[in-house]
């Protein structure tokens, strides 16, 4: 089709003359394909905002951020808890070695009256 309106175009055109469709402003062509980039670009942008697409990511991140909210405070409260269970294990884990110095002595003292007592036992036998 365009090349029948280019053809029909050259037939009324004037020996030597070209014909441009071309607008131009100040002398400067504005027809470009970078023109055509921007307009569209401009049309899009323009959807976007109509659409509320803005409106429609800020609410997404809002969304994220509150997660991400709930994930760090479940992590405090876990490790809050975490800490709870190792103060607790690292008191029972000092009661237990104090409890095993009071065996060891308790033994130690019941060793030395054994052995007192077998002495004594031994004298009355002799």
């Amino acid at each position: 089709m365009l090349e029948y309106l280019a053809a029909a175009a050259a037939d009324h055109a004037p020996e030597g003359a070209e014909h441009h469709a071309e607008a131009v402003v100040a002398g400067i062509s504005i027809l470009t394909p970078g023109f055509f980039v921007a307009l569209a670009m401009l049309v899009v942008i323009g959807i976007m905002l109509k659409a509320r697409v803005p409106a429609l990511i800020a609410k997404a991140l809002d969304s994220r951020i509150a997660d991400i909210r709930q994930q760090l405070d479940e992590a405090a409260r876990l490790r809050a808890e975490a800490e709870a269970l190792r103060d607790e294990y690292v008191k029972k884990a000092k009661e237990a070695a104090a409890e095993i110095v009071a065996m060891k002595d308790a033994a130690a003292h019941q060793a030395e009256e054994i052995v007192e007592k077998a002495k004594r036992d031994s004298a009355a036998l002799i």
